[in-house]
C-alpha cells in the first residue's frame, strides 16, 4: 500500500482545532453581548488592532507569486471602513504589539490561515448582526464580517490551494497556533478594557 500524505490544510485543521475552539469560546460571548453600536465598534477595533499589524508583517513576506490575489486580501481595511461608516474616530485604535513572529512563507501562511478562516465564520456573524434587535446596521457597516461576500468560498479554496504547496507544514501549524493564542490574548485584553 503506497504512503499517502495528507494535504497541509487537512493537517493544519486537525492540529489547530483546540486553539480555534478556545478563540471561539473567548470571542462568542463578546459577539453575543453586542447591545449597541458602541459594542459593535469596540469589536471592530479588536479585530483591526490585531489584523492590521499582522497583515503588514505578512505583506513583507508573501507576494502575488505565493498567492495570486493577496493584494485583495486586506481584512483590516474592511474593519476600518465599517468604523468610518459608523462615524467612529480611527486615529486612536489600540494596536496589538504581541503578534506572531513571521520570518518565512510557511509562518506567513500559518498566520493567514487564522485570518482567512475567519471570513467563513464572519458570514454567519454578519447575518446575526443584521438580525440583532439591539442595533440597526446597514450593509455598508458590515464589510468586515461579510468578508469577500459571494466570493468567500472561492477565495478560501484559492488560499487552501496555495497553503497546500507549503513544504514546512510544522512551521505553518506552529504559526497558526501562535496566531490563535495571541489573538485570544488580545480579545481578552480588549474585552477587559471595554468592561
Amino acid at each position: 500500500m503506497p504512503l499517502t500524505l495528507e494535504p497541509a490544510a487537512v493537517m493544519l485543521k486537525k492540529e489547530t482545532a483546540a486553539r480555534h475552539i478556545d478563540v471561539e469560546k473567548t470571542m462568542n460571548p463578546r459577539i453575543g453581548n453586542i447591545r449597541s453600536v458602541e459594542d459593535y465598534a469596540s469589536l471592530l477595533n479588536t479585530f483591526y488592532g490585531f489584523y492590521f499589524p499582522l497583515q503588514n508583517k505578512i505583506s513583507r513576506i508573501l507576494t502575488d507569486s505565493d498567492l495570486a490575489d493577496i493584494s485583495e486580501r486586506k481584512l483590516a481595511s474592511l474593519a476600518l471602513e465599517d468604523l468610518l461608516s459608523l462615524g467612529y474616530p480611527v486615529t486612536d485604535i489600540p494596536i496589538c504589539r504581541d503578534i506572531p513572529a513571521i520570518s518565512n512563507k510557511a509562518e506567513a501562511f500559518g498566520c493567514m490561515y487564522v485570518m482567512e478562516g475567519s471570513t467563513l465564520g464572519g458570514r454567519i456573524i454578519s447575518k446575526w448582526l443584521q438580525s440583532n434587535t439591539f442595533i440597526s446596521l446597514q450593509e455598508e457597516q458590515l464589510h468586515f464580517f461579510s468578508g469577500y461576500k459571494e466570493q468567500t468560498g472561492a477565495k478560501w479554496k484559492t488560499f487552501l490551494d496555495a497553503l497546500n504547496e507549503q513544504q514546512d507544514v510544522h512551521a505553518v501549524i506552529d504559526a497558526a497556533n501562535a496566531t490563535f493564542t495571541l489573538f485570544q490574548n488580545w480579545i481578552t485584553t480588549t474585552s477587559n478594557e471595554c468592561s
